[in-house]
């Protein structure tokens, strides 16, 4: 223990790991900071927090007439969305993706756009020129995510806008598009958009019923979301995955960085020799200085959880609900602590190889594909780096998917301690010199033979 005392406290008065803290501080803020007060404040006032839902943490009343959104996939909404959304991309000739996560704007050969125009026109069986001069009610003015310019917008006291028209997306219909293709026609037509636009666009199903797909919720079905945040996750269950969604990213990615710092500072002259020369196994110093970069990565989440957990714990004595005060802690361990590891291992795994910051070109493009790959909420695969769950709801997700959920976190754990043990192993290597003697004196090999066997 005492070695892991040493290498914990050289990283935490370390300069990578003050880098570290503002990164994931950084992350947090702009991601999750404040949105537990801003769910706490709606309960109260009964005001939803976010646009599209409703107040999380209160019983919906029977009489309220709105009780969230849920996405489905609804071919008309689907089509109607869709159709909106590649107009207007295609008027400006700006298409967004997002590869690996992060927004590209992509413009398209005048061939390409004569293509984007067919799709249209054989969507709506209308021509350019008509295209170019819709009505304003052809589209309806809330669409999906698209809200059209109209005198019955209306901006509320908090901000925040909303259409002043009673059946404008959900109820009757007052709008004029009337898709001239099957919905599989449709979904044949989108899948040509992506493979001109790219990865990431906005025409993917997925995206399409994330974008196009919002129905509201019925009272009975409000009710059921309402019991399972308060009965099955304890009112604190749902905060601490979102949590866990949005520290998921850093604890994938920065890990690696400190265990790059920790092994490859080594390098700096008479510092490998001095603690390679030490009676201490390489098993023994590979597992001392894997335990203290898990931990003060992991150390950070803890304390940023509190945030949430605190408020969270006040609320639920003051309206009776019961909260489960461990939470966050059993998710972080759940969720961030099998990603954080994998991140740890790889990083130590080829800076003892290489003798080179390698790994973290390694990690970076790992946790770029994996970002890439997964959605946003219920995509977990057995080989998914990161969980994403991106809604305070949805614990019937987690339900349907902790099977594969549990596997994959054991996965991570397992591919983790292998990377560590075989880290071990390499260093025994490097430390006896048969490493080197092997690949010749690259990196300075025989000095530092010369120096473990004076």
């Amino acid at each position: 223990m005492s070695l892991v005392k040493m290498e914990w406290t050289g990283l935490l008065f370390s300069i990578a790991y003050a880098a570290y803290l503002v990164l994931v501080f950084l992350g947090w803020r702009e991601n999750y900071a404040g949105l537990t007060e801003r769910e706490i404040r709606a309960a109260e006032s009964g005001e939803a927090a976010v646009g599209f839902d409703a107040p999380v943490l209160a019983e919906p009343d029977s009489d309220a007439g709105f009780y969230g959104s849920k996405n489905v996939e609804d071919p008309q909404k689907l089509m109607t969305g869709g159709t909106d959304m590649l107009l207007i991309e295609y008027q400006n000739n700006e298409y967004a993706s997002y590869p690996f996560g992060y927004y590209k704007a992509v413009t398209l050969s005048a061939e390409d756009q004569e293509r984007v125009l067919a799709i249209l026109t054989e969507i709506t069986g209308l021509s350019e020129e008509e295209l170019n001069h819709l009505p304003d009610d052809y589209f309806p003015q809330a669409n999906g995510m698209i809200f059209h310019a109209s005198d019955d917008l209306v901006q509320g006291a908090d901000g925040s806008f909303r259409i002043d028209v009673e059946d404008s997306q959900n109820g009757e219909r007052n709008y004029q598009f009337e898709p001239r293709v099957s919905y599989e026609r449709f979904l044949e037509l989108m899948g040509e958009m992506e493979e001109l636009i790219g990865p990431g666009s906005n025409y993917s199903l997925e995206s399409l019923v994330t974008y196009f797909g919002i129905t509201e919720l019925t009272y009975e079905e409000a009710m059921e979301q309402f019991v399972l945040m308060t009965e099955y996750d304890q009112v604190t269950g749902g905060f601490a995955r979102l949590f866990c969604d949005y520290m998921a990213a850093p604890a994938g990615l920065y890990p690696a960085f400190l265990a790059v710092f920790v092994w490859y500072r080594d390098r700096r002259a008479g510092i490998r020799a001095a603690v390679w020369s030490k009676s201490s196994s390489s098993l023994r110093l590979t597992a001392a200085r894997f335990t203290a970069i898990v931990a003060a990565a992991l150390l950070p989440m803890l304390l940023l959880s509190l945030e949430s957990l605190l408020p969270l714990l006040a609320f639920g004595a003051e309206q009776g609900l019961k909260t489960d005060a461990f939470a966050f802690v059993r998710y972080i361990f759940w969720w961030l602590l099998p990603t954080i590891m994998v991140s740890a291992a790889v990083g130590t795994l080829i800076t003892i190889l290489t003798d080179t910051p390698a790994a973290i070109l390694v990690c970076f493009a790992w946790w770029q594909i994996d970002r890439g790959m997964t959605e946003l909420s219920g995509d977990t695969s057995l080989w998914t780096l990161m969980i994403r769950h991106n809604t305070l709801r949805g614990a019937e997700l987690i339900q349907r998917d902790m099977g594969i959920l549990t596997a994959n976190r054991a996965l991570m754990i397992g591919i983790a301690l292998v990377f560590a043990g075989l880290s071990a192993y390499l260093l025994t290597w490097k430390r006896s010199g048969r490493l080197y003697a092997a690949g010749g004196a690259a990196h300075g090999g025989r000095a530092v033979r010369g120096e473990l066997s004076a």
